[in-house]
Formats: structure tokens, C-alpha cells, sequence
């Protein structure tokens, strides 16, 4: 089971990142973070979302059908990453983008 940071904990350590002299894996181990990636992608919606990018989002949000196929046309035609096509699209977890492509070729 996935260890839960709390958004004030998040937001410690994007802003001591983005203050300071460590990098990813220098914190994770100065805060027992179980993956360095994790303050990578906490950096990532700090600067894209703001402080609410850190924020766990309490309902799962339903894309309509023709934004999802938006996104997927955009991330074909520009061959962006994931990470990057949700930011552009202001999706927070550039997994469920991931998902709707293997979705729509399992369909």
C-alpha cells in the first residue's frame, strides 16, 4: 500500500526543492520519501497548478468523451509526453492519460 503525504508535507518539500541546494534524491532520503519521482511529479503540479496541484483531490473527475479525444489527438499529432499533454490540458495526473490510450486500443 502506497504511503499518503499530507498537502502541507508536499508543499515543505517542493518549496525546500525549489529554496535549495538538494536535489530529488538528497530529499527523499533527508524525508524517508519511498520514490524520488514522487517529488518530481509534486514539483511538476507546483509549477503548472500552483498550491492546489498538491492538494488530494477528493472525487474522481469525469472527462467528457469529446475531451478525451482532444487530448489523445494532441498527444498523438505532437508526440508529447504524458506529463506534458496533461499539462497542457490541466489534468493533474498524466496517468489517466495513459489509461484512455489503453483503453482506446483495447476498444
Amino acid at each position: 500500500m502506497s504511503k499518503k503525504y499530507s498537502y502541507e508535507f508536499k508543499l515543505n518539500v517542493v518549496q525546500e526543492y525549489l529554496n535549495g541546494t538538494l536535489g530529488y534524491t538528497l530529499l527523499t532520503k533527508k524525508h524517508a520519501i519511498s520514490d524520488s519521482a514522487l517529488i518530481g511529479k509534486w514539483v511538476n503540479q507546483y509549477k503548472t497548478f500552483g498550491k492546489d496541484g498538491l492538494k488530494r483531490k477528493k472525487t474522481n473527475k469525469k472527462y467528457p468523451l469529446n475531451f478525451k479525444l482532444d487530448v489523445l489527438r494532441f498527444k498523438q499529432d505532437t508526440s508529447a509526453s504524458y506529463k506534458d499533454t496533461a499539462n497542457v490540458f490541466g489534468i493533474t495526473e498524466p496517468s489517466i492519460i495513459a489509461n484512455n490510450v489503453r483503453d482506446a486500443v483495447i476498444n
